[in-house]
C-alpha cells in the first residue's frame, strides 16, 4: 500500500501475511500510512522510495533477512527501524542494538502492544535524529575553528603579526570581501597546501 501524500509512513516487513495484515489494520486505525513488505529486498526497495518514518522489520525472512536489511537501512538511508523477532536470544538482541535498532519486541505480538510500541519508537527514534543533527553541527564548527585556527597560523608565519592581529586580518578580509570567514580560511589553507604539493 502506498503512503498518503504529505503523511510519513510506517514501513511494515514481514513474510507473514497475517501479522502484516494486523500490524497494517493496527495502525491505520490510528492513522498512520503503512507501507507493507514480504522480504527484505522489497523492503529496502520501499525505504529508498518512500523514506518512512519508521520501519518495523522481522529477523528471519527469506531473501534478505532483517538483520541484513536493517544494515542496508542505516548503510544508505536514514530510516529508524525496530525488530520483531520470535526469537529472545541475547546475542541476537545485541546485535540488533549494534545496528541501531531502536526497539525489539517478542512475537506472538498481541494487537494491544503495537501502538505503544510504535509510538515509543517513533519517539526514540526522533530523539536519536535530534543528537545526530546536533554532533553533525558540533562536528562542524570544530572543523571550522580549525580550519580558521590553521588560517591565522600562517598569516602569522608570513607575517610579523601575533594570533590576535592575524585574525583580524583574517577577519577584515572576509568582511571586505563580503565572505565568511571560514571561507577565506579554507581559501588561505587550500592554497598553501597546493603550493606545497608543487
Amino acid at each position: 500500500m502506498n503512503p498518503a501524500k504529505n503523511q510519513p509512513a510506517i514501513l511494515v516487513v514481514d513474510d507473514d501475511p497475517a501479522l502484516l495484515e494486523l500490524v497494517q489494520q493496527v495502525l491505520m486505525n490510528a492513522g498512520y500510512s503503512v507501507l507493507t513488505a514480504g522480504d527484505g529486498n522489497e523492503g529496502l526497495h520501499l525505504a529508498l522510495k518512500h523514506a518512512p518514518a519508521l520501519a518495523i522489520l522481522d529477523i528471519h525472512m527469506p531473501h534478505a533477512d532483517g538483520m541484513t536489511l536493517a544494515q542496508n537501512l542505516a548503510e544508505e538511508t536514514t530510516v529508524p527501524f525496530v525488530f520483531l523477532s520470535s526469537e529472545n536470544g541475547h546475542a541476537e538482541i545485541q546485535q540488533a542494538s549494534a545496528l541501531g535498532a531502536t526497539g525489539y519486541l517478542m512475537k506472538p505480538i498481541k494487537p494491544e502492544q503495537i501502538l505503544p510500541f510504535v509510538t515509543v519508537s517513533l519517539a526514540r527514534a526522533q530523539e536519536v535524529q535530534r543528537l545526530r543533527a546536533r554532533e553533525t553541527h558540533l562536528q562542524s564548527q570544530l572543523d571550522s575553528a580549525r580550519m580558521i585556527g590553521a588560517a591565522v597560523g600562517l598569516l602569522m608565519a608570513r607575517h610579523p603579526v601575533n594570533e590576535k592581529q592575524a585574525f583580524q586580518r583574517l577577519h577584515d578580509y572576509a568582511r571586505s570581501h563580503r565572505q565568511k570567514i571560514i571561507d577565506v580560511a579554507r581559501t588561505l589553507v587550500n592554497a598553501q597546501e597546493n603550493v606545497n604539493l608543487m
